[in-house]
């Protein structure tokens, strides 16, 4: 299906019929047949259709009417209802099945939809990608983190935030070194930088900030974005934090922690500071973690 999907030309394409007025489209035939072959008996079935549907994904929204079809055809089709459709169900079961090629290629379907989904997923199904990362084999803890990682590199919501957090930086305690040094690299990556990013571009005198109520949360979006108030709120989260100090520990002994990320820090912290005093707000005091 894969191969005829992308040899032939506009496989969404949408027919009407003269005759009655139905909608078809041989495309969308074919996207029904790998869905329902994603719940098969066979296991090697499963895996392969879900492998399958995750290539078509990835291959087939080339534009913003492509994009729109693929989302309806596997039910995204409101946007009340972002990160849930038919595969969402499908994807709780496959992402635990007891097979490990099934419960692998239902990773990779994930990370095939989370550009798809902007990363803004059902939080069942972000739920279930963090119970992943704990997975006895080591592929299946591998594809769970870059499950997770893809979708907090795209979303910046607290619920993303919030469950990456939990799950992958606890990774750095993992039996198998690969597995420490990928997780030290997505925190790098999506944690310190992100922080580096936002701290770097905050202005010393950026103090320009609608004085309504209303405007707190457009300010604080101006001023701090990729939801980097957040992000460091959940890192001092006692739970998080012995994962997070480990991690800078081995980074710095590699010489990867640079004095931009504590300027960065000094800066965000300033400017929220202001920014709250400016409303007469309490300043909320969140207990970094130690060292």
């Amino acid at each position: 299906i894969p191969l005829l999907m992308s040899s032939l030309g506009n496989p969404l394409g949408v027919v009407i019929s003269s005759e009655n007025g139905v909608k078809d489209s041989w495309g969308l035939g074919c996207l029904d047949a790998l869905v329902k072959r994603c719940s098969d008996s066979n296991a090697l079935i499963r895996a392969r259709a879900l492998s399958n549907l995750a290539q078509v994904v990835g291959f087939l929204p080339g534009d913003e009417r492509s994009r729109s079809i693929l989302k309806q055809a596997l039910g995204f089709s409101s946007e009340f209802s972002e990160g849930k459709g038919i595969v969402t169900d499908l994807l709780k079961k496959r992402c635990v099945d007891e097979k490990a090629a099934v419960r692998r290629a239902a990773l990779l379907l994930v990370t095939k939809l989370t550009s798809l989904l902007g990363g803004c997923f059902d939080a069942s199904i972000l739920k279930t990608m963090g119970t992943s990362c704990s997975d006895p084999l080591i592929s299946i803890r591998k594809a769970a983190i870059s499950a997770l990682s893809e979708a907090f590199r795209i979303c910046t919501d607290e619920t993303v935030t919030t469950e990456w957090l939990h799950s992958v930086p606890r990774m750095i305690m993992d039996n198998e070194t690969s597995m420490q040094e990928e997780c030290e690299n997505v925190f790098h990556e999506l944690v310190l930088e992100r922080i580096s990013r936002a701290g770097n571009a905050l202005s010393p005198d950026s103090n320009n900030w609608n004085s309504s109520s209303k405007g707190l949360d457009r300010d604080i979006e101006a001023l701090f974005p990729e939801g980097v108030l957040v992000l460091l709120k959940e890192l001092c989260n006692s739970e998080v934090s012995p994962w997070v100090k480990k991690i800078c520990g081995s980074l710095g002994k590699k010489k990867r922690l640079k004095p931009r990320v504590a300027l960065a820090l000094q800066s965000i912290i300033k400017q929220s500071e202001a920014l709250w005093l400016s409303r007469s707000m309490p300043i909320n005091k969140w207990i970094a973690p130690a060292d």
